[in-house]
Order: C-alpha cells, then structure tokens, then sequence
C-alpha cells in the first residue's frame, strides 16, 4: 500500500479556522479551536496518511537581515483572542497522533520543504493556501499542494515556480514583481531562457530577480535544530478537554468514534 505524509501549514490552518469559525459559527470564545479540529478530522479522512506532520511558524532571522521590508505590511490583531486560541490549539493537538514541528530562526515553509523532500515516502501532501509551496512540485512530483480554501490539488504554472514568482512577485510576502509581469508573461520568461535574460537587462532587474528568488526558495533546515515535540496520544481525555471546551457536536456518541476511527493507521512520531 502506497505510504503517505500528510504535512499541514500550522499557523495557515489556524488562520483559515479563525476566519471561518466568524462566517459560519456563532458565539463562544473558543470558536477557532472548534473550527481547527472540526476541519482536521476531514483532511485526515481524505488523504489516510501513515503520518501527519503540523509546521508551526518560526522567525524569518535571514529573509529580514536580506530584505527589512519582508512581510513588513503584515498586521497583527488579536481583538478576538486568536493567540490564546492559538495556545490551546497547540496543547491540545498533543494528544493526537501527530508530529508537531519548529524551527526557531526558519520559517514553517522552509521546514514544510525539508520534510516533504526527506524519506522515502510514496505520497507527500502538503495542506496549505499558501501558493509558495507550488515549488515542491518542481523539486518532486511526488509532492501534492491541497489548498484547504477551493479543496483542489495546485499545479505548477511552469518548470521553474520560484523564479517565475519573482517575476510576479508576492503582495503577501511584500515582495515586489516586476511592473506590467503577469503570469503568461512570466511563464513566457521563465520558458525562454534567452528572453528572460534580456528583459532582466533591459529592466536593470538582475539584482531584484535574484533577491527575490532567495526570499522565494525554502531555506535550508538541518533537523538537529528543529524543535520536534510527539505527544501522548489520549483519546480520553481529548474527548474531556472538548467537552469543557462544549464541543458537543464533536463529541456525542455517534460523532467521537468516528473521530477516533479517523486517525487509525496513522504513526504518533
């Protein structure tokens, strides 16, 4: 049987469950945490996996000594609570069978991109909106990005994603692509080697293409520095912490096995 890892972009889907627990639910002050497991159990579901690795966020120490104005348009609100929603996410995913993952000075997508290109296994998924990693299709073809958002698979617009992203450049990243480049355009570019080089030149853009590209590429992560934390799997006392927490619909009698049930097969570590 084809063995599969399922890698999940931490801080993406928590984001996604904030943002949906306020379009679809109503009241209560742990709305994004019932969200976030409510959503996990589905995606768990489609892909069986025989491991599950969750990416939290890091701190992008180099991509900022390159670039001050990295992500620097970014702003952070937390009038609805989400860090400390984002706290009990965290302790509470410590008792599933799953592998959570950070590294201090990297961010979750480079961390994503080690794991995803390392073992030997048959079925690499990677769930994130995140459009950055498109790259690993280049790198791998047995890598597949779910975007959790359209519940499609993503595919690559060319051979070389990362340098026709620099092209297009990343208004959530606050990298800047080049004036008048979209993506035909830059898919042009990018399969014409010849083409792509006389724009550069023309457009004196060789340092900002280069730039962007290493803003763009994963970063290299050495495992002995990624903080790796496999919890106690529980399936108890989860059921009692969601229940404090009043998650009825997840827990009552016929909903919880099927809960459970969803997660046999998968390794803890």
């Amino acid at each position: 049987m084809p063995q599969t890892l399922l890698i999940l972009d931490g801080a993406n889907l928590m984001q996604r469950a904030r943002f949906s627990s306020r379009r679809h639910f109503s009241g209560g002050e742990n709305v994004t945490v019932y969200s976030f497991f409510r959503s996990l159990r589905p995606l768990v579901e489609k892909f069986k996996p025989q491991k599950i690795v969750l990416a939290l966020e890091g701190r992008p120490v180099r991509r900022i000594e390159m670039y001050e104005g990295y992500k620097a348009t970014r702003t952070y609100d937390d009038s609805d609570g989400y860090s400390e929603q984002r706290r009990m996410i965290i302790e509470l995913l410590k008792h599933l069978p799953i592998e959570v993952v950070r590294h201090p000075e990297r961010e979750a997508d480079d961390v994503i991109g080690y794991f995803a290109l390392d073992g030997d296994w048959d079925r690499r998924v990677v769930v994130s909106s995140d459009t950055d990693f498109i790259q690993l299709i280049n790198a791998d073809k047995r890598c597949e990005i779910y975007n959790p958002i359209t519940k499609k698979s993503r595919e690559a617009p060319c051979d070389d994603y990362i340098g026709w992203k620099s092209l297009v450049g990343d208004g959530a990243d606050n990298i800047d692509g080049f004036k008048g480049v979209g993506g035909k355009t830059a898919t042009k570019l990018i399969e014409n080697p010849e083409l792509l080089h006389k724009f550069l030149k023309k457009n004196n853009g060789e340092q900002k293409y280069n730039r962007n590209r290493e803003l763009i590429a994963f970063e290299h992560v050495s495992l002995e520095d990624v903080e790796i934390f496999n919890g106690t799997v529980n399936w108890k006392s989860l059921e009692e912490k969601f229940k404090d927490l009043g998650f009825w619909s997840m827990t009552n009698e016929t909903a919880w096995p099927k809960y459970i049930k969803t997660f046999e097969g998968v390794e803890n570590g």
